[in-house]
C-alpha cells in the first residue's frame, strides 16, 4: 500500500465509519478529484489542491448518500495532507543528487504543484528548503504545469535566459510550457511509468536522478 493510499485511508477514517472506508471509495475518490482537476484546469479555474479535494470528496459521498457538512470534509482532507507530509518517503537519489550540484555551484528552483503550507511541511520533514533558491508553487502563482507561467515566474525570479536554464520533471505533460519557452528539459522516467511518444520530446530521458549529472554535464557542453 503507498503512503498516499495509507494517508487517504487515515483521513477517511477520521471522519467515517470505518466499515465505510473501503478501497473502491478511495479510489471513487482518486477518480473524482482528477476529473474535478481537469474540469477547472480546462476552464481556467484556479482553485488550490484541497479546495478540489473537499469538492470531490463531498460527490463522492453524496452518491453513496453520505452528507457531511463542509468543515468536516476539510478536516478529513487536512488529515489525509498531515499524514502524507509526516511520512512520506524521498527516493534515495534525490538528496546525494541535490546536494552535489549545490556544492558545485549550480542555483537550483523548485516548480510544483501543490499548496504552500504543504509544500513547505514536506520540504521542511525532509531539510530540502535551503537546496532551492526559488520556489515556485502552483498555489502562489494561481496556475498549475505545464502553464507556461510558472517557468517564466522562475526565470524572471533568477534574472536567466531559458537557454541558461535545465528544466527535469517527472512527468512528460511538464515539459510543456518549459520547453515553449526554450529550456532544455530531462525527464525522470522512474520505472518506465512515462508514455515517452508524445510530440514534445525531452532533451533527455533518464531513469534516475543519479543519472542527471552526466545529463546535465552533455547539455552545457562540458566533458
Amino acid at each position: 500500500m503507498s503512503v498516499t493510499h495509507r494517508a487517504t485511508y487515515f483521513g477517511l477514517k477520521s471522519g467515517l465509519p470505518e466499515e465505510l472506508v473501503t478501497d473502491e471509495l478511495i479510489s471513487k475518490w482518486e477518480r473524482e478529484s482528477c476529473k474535478i482537476f481537469d474540469y477547472y484546469y480546462k476552464k481556467g479555474e484556479f482553485y488550490k489542491i484541497k479546495s478540489l479535494q473537499v469538492m470531490s470528496l463531498k460527490n463522492v459521498l453524496l452518491e453513496c448518500d453520505i452528507n457531511l457538512t463542509d468543515r468536516k470534509l476539510v478536516d478529513i482532507v487536512s488529515k489525509c495532507w498531515r499524514y502524507l507530509i509526516n511520512n512520506c518517503p524521498v527516493y534515495e537519489d534525490v538528496i546525494p543528487t541535490l546536494s552535489r550540484l549545490v556544492r558545485d555551484g549550480y542555483e537550483l528552483g523548485l516548480i510544483t504543484d501543490g499548496d504552500e503550507e504543504n509544500v513547505v511541511g514536506i520540504l521542511k520533514k525532509h531539510n530540502l528548503s535551503n537546496m532551492f533558491k526559488i520556489k515556485i508553487i502552483s498555489s502562489v502563482v494561481k496556475r498549475y504545469k505545464p502553464d507556461i507561467l510558472l517557468f517564466e515566474r522562475a526565470l524572471e525570479t533568477v534574472q536567466c535566459v531559458p537557454e541558461e536554464a535545465i528544466y527535469v520533471g517527472d512527468s512528460v505533460k511538464d515539459i510543456y510550457g518549459a520547453k515553449k519557452l526554450g529550456l532544455f528539459t530531462v525527464v525522470v522516467n522512474r520505472n518506465k511509468t512515462q508514455d515517452t511518444m508524445t510530440e514534445m520530446k525531452p532533451d533527455f530521458i533518464i531513469d534516475s536522478l543519479f543519472q542527471l549529472y552526466p545529463a546535465i554535464k552533455n547539455i552545457s557542453g562540458e566533458s
